[in-house]
């Protein structure tokens, strides 16, 4: 009787060791990647600008298997920062804007494939936390507040408060307005900066911000020093080499052979969300392709290269030629 009751009981032991929840608030945030993950949750791997432009982003969506300090943290997106040498650049900061490039990542070899495409390390350094709704935000606040004490008003926010933890480094920053938690581990990072585009540039004190800036972009080539820039040809209707205004769609400008080292950039309505414009733009911003989207037969949609609007001008300069 007593084996069957150890059997009855056994897979209810299993299920509740499987749902065991990954608590946020006690992570060192120097964690093996695999480790705060699972490949059973849908893992997208990349860069999104407007959450964070200097590091690589894991973003797990819609997990069930997080919390922050007893607090159920099912269906909030968690954005994990990883640390990427190839991102500290300007080269998709400049124009500001919206630039999001995330690719799911099923397994393991897929997720090895993204970090060495980034030149990115294998751990994580900082965590990310959505606070969709405003009982959260209080739950959220109330626990920092009895662990660390008050906050230290964010003078560049109107509710927005930081931590600067420095026996543990880290830095914690409750963002409200923008429905954020921001924790990171500060070992590599600035002890005396801190700058992303929720929270704006804070100084813990004695903040250079010239040399802060300057190791984020750190890795950002000259633009004197970019070599085998594409040669173009424009005729009098506006036409580039064999691109047409108004027919050449994306897919056939990406296969040209003006495709040298350009970036896709999406502009993103930080109100709605939704997509201003999309864009091509060479490593250092001395040309830009702006693309249409126009309707075709059974209601799909293409995009078509368009610089034929009242605005669109051509500059020449000493050093690029220029379309704004």
């Amino acid at each position: 009787m007593k084996k069957l009751s150890l059997l009855a009981i056994l897979p209810f032991v299993i299920s509740c060791r499987s749902q065991e929840k990954i608590d946020l608030a006690n992570l060192n945030l120097n964690e093996p990647i695999e480790q705060i993950s699972k490949f059973e949750d849908r893992l997208l791997v990349g860069v999104e600008t407007v959450e964070y432009p200097f590091s690589l982003l894991l973003e797990v969506e819609k997990s069930q298997r997080y919390s922050f300090d007893g607090i159920d943290l099912a269906g909030q997106r968690i954005i994990f920062q990883i640390n990427s040498e190839t991102l500290k650049t300007d080269s998709i900061t400049r124009l500001g804007g919206g630039h999001i490039d995330l690719k799911q990542a099923k397994t393991a070899s897929e997720l090895e494939e993204s970090l060495k495409r980034y030149a990115a390390d294998d751990k994580i350094y900082g965590v990310r936390i959505e606070l969709k709704t405003q009982q959260l935000k209080a739950s959220i606040l109330k626990k920092l507040e009895v662990k660390y004490g008050k906050g230290t008003k964010n003078p560049n926010t109107d509710h927005g408060l930081y931590w600067n933890l420095k026996p543990q480094n880290k830095f914690i920053l409750y963002a409200p307005d923008y429905d954020r938690l921001i924790i990171l581990n500060n070992t590599n990072l600035s002890k005396t900066c801190y700058w992303d585009i929720m929270n704006g540039l804070i100084d813990f004190g004695g903040c250079n911000n010239e040399k802060y800036m300057a190791d984020l972009l750190k890795n950002a080539t000259k633009p004197e020093d970019v070599r085998d820039k594409p040669t173009l040809k424009i005729d009098k209707n506006w036409n580039i080499n064999n691109l047409i205004v108004g027919k050449t769609t994306e897919e056939e400008f990406t296969k040209s052979p003006i495709n040298k080292r350009f970036e896709r950039v999406t502009e993103i309505d930080g109100t709605t969300g939704k997509t201003n414009e999309i864009y091509y733009q060479n490593t250092y911003h001395d040309f830009n392709l702006f693309l249409l989207s126009v309707k075709v037969i059974r209601r799909t949609k293409r995009k078509t290269l368009s610089m034929v609007t009242p605005s669109t001008t051509l500059e020449r300069s000493t050093s690029h030629l220029k379309i704004t």
